[in-house]
């Protein structure tokens, strides 16, 4: 089974993955394409160089990342809960696409973002 949490020991301070989040993974909603859950190594370097490359959060916990784009789904330990949608390798002051209030958000992005990545509107559509 991939590994899909970061150690607690190499989290922020005083963070904790939000239930709703445990409840996602225990139900197994983590492919959702164009999003990709974030496993094993990849789930590390991109947890090290994301806090590298944007210090000003002050802990950015990333789970999810676009195929088709740099943009990367964290929980910002700043704000327990909240999702920042990171475009990862930008200038810094231009990375953060979207500022989602919960995990329950998220998903709602994620069923946005499926359908119009597989075009289903236009054919749900078609008579």
């Amino acid at each position: 089974m991939p590994e899909l949490l970061v150690s607690a020991s190499d989290l922020p301070s005083g963070f904790r993955y939000p239930e709703a989040f445990h409840t996602i993974l225990a139900h197994g909603m983590t492919d959702f394409v164009p999003w990709y859950p974030l496993e094993d190594n990849l789930l590390y370097a991109v947890y090290f160089g994301i806090n590298e490359r944007y210090p000003r959060y002050g802990g950015l916990v990333p789970f999810a990342r676009r195929q088709d784009n740099d943009d990367v789904a964290c929980l910002y330990a700043g704000k327990a809960g909240e999702v920042l949608i990171i475009h990862d390798y930008a200038s810094e002051g231009w990375e953060l696409v979207a500022r989602l209030p919960d995990i329950a958000a998220f998903l709602r992005l994620l069923v946005d973002d499926f359908i119009d990545f597989h075009d289903l509107g236009a054919a749900r559509a078609k008579p």
